[in-house]
């Protein structure tokens, strides 16, 4: 019992030895001279303690080689230097876990704050459906009454009439453009096939008038079927086509062309060709900003909303939608969108 209590505090008072040599390390930075010596407290101590030990059993010490000796040394600088490279990682492991905890609750507060985010655009939506457009119809009603009895009304009454009724029609077509923008998400629907040629029939089915008033022709070519929300793809092909309907060269005969091209990644491209007005292309991407006019509204009707709707609903099916234009020219709109969705 008393030899190995010796023993023990002998190898104790040795590590402890190599424990402020390594103290010293981090303090002075004098890093190898140190390690040297911590080597040999601990070569040294632990032979100490087996000579000690083997003379208290009565047995003679076995002579070490001065070779065996100096391996012996290498051996404990290599010990020491694993010893010196752990520390630090277990610091870094250390400090990974704290980062990581502080980033996941980075996370949860983003993800509470579009949840709180989600919850306010639904309490607007339902605002702009009543709240906001319920003064308008009555102001477009008693309007329609007033109007109806013009005849007694001088020509400057007349006037603010109508003035009064084209304001209330903008202001409640710019309340529905809002309201979809917001809805595009909080009322989003389940993903599902969809063929694009049946969008695109029924788009020109609704836009029939439009395009016989203004002798578009309008060609389409063959379509693929992508996983897509059928009332968002319906909306994004309206929009498009009625940008292109409004911003027509009245000297060029008309046309509009939409065609699809495969791409990497299991991706298409849907392209939207019309020889209108066109535009420059440096404001290629201000056009897709809510309430972005490139033209006053004497010149051309509109909210500046349904680009900006168009890039909502391509980005929530995970694509893309880009343009490219020339003045006098026409433009091209490039819609991407994967075949299939996206699982995240």
């Amino acid at each position: 019992m008393f030899i190995t209590l010796i023993l023990g505090t002998s190898i104790v008072l040795q590590f402890a030895a190599a424990g402020l040599a390594l103290y010293l390390i981090k303090v002075t930075g004098k890093r190898f001279a140190w390690i040297l010596i911590s080597s040999a407290i601990v070569l040294m101590g632990l032979r100490r303690s087996v000579t000690f030990y083997l003379m208290l059993r009565g047995e003679k010490p076995v002579p070490v080689e001065p070779a065996a000796e100096i391996i012996a040394l290498i051996i404990s600088v290599l010990i020491l230097l694993g010893v010196i490279k752990i520390f630090p990682l277990f610091h870094l492991i250390k400090n990974s876990e704290n980062e990581l905890k502080k980033h996941r609750d980075q996370l949860i507060r983003y993800a509470n704050d579009l949840k709180r985010s989600n919850e306010e655009l639904q309490n607007f939506a339902s605002i702009a459906s009543h709240d906001l457009q319920e003064p308008l119809r009555k102001i477009m009603v008693f309007g329609d009454r007033l109007n109806r009895k013009a005849a007694n009304l001088d020509d400057q009454s007349q006037d603010y009439i109508e003035r009064m009724q084209k304001a209330a029609s903008r202001m409640q077509v710019f309340i529905e453009d809002l309201l979809l923008f917001s809805r595009l998400t909080t009322k989003a629907m389940p993903f599902q096939p969809v063929n694009l040629n049946e969008i695109a029939q029924s788009v020109i089915g609704d836009l029939e008038t439009r395009i016989s008033e203004t002798k578009v022709e309008v060609k389409v070519n063959d379509l693929p079927v992508v996983e897509a929300e059928r009332f968002q793809i319906t909306q994004l092909f309206q929009n498009i086509l009625s940008n292109a309907l409004k911003y027509q060269e009245k000297e060029n005969a008309p046309r509009i062309s939409i065609e699809s091209v495969k791409i990497e990644d299991g991706n298409w491209q849907v392209l939207f060709k019309d020889n209108g007005i066109g535009f420059d292309e440096k404001y290629a991407e201000r056009i897709f900003r809510p309430f972005e006019r490139l033209h006053g509204r004497s010149a051309y009707g509109g909210t500046g909303m349904g680009l900006a709707i168009c890039k909502k609903i391509v980005d929530r099916h995970n694509g893309t939608i880009a343009v490219t234009s020339k003045p006098n020219e026409g433009s091209t709109f490039i819609v991407t969108l994967p075949e299939k969705r996206t699982k995240v």
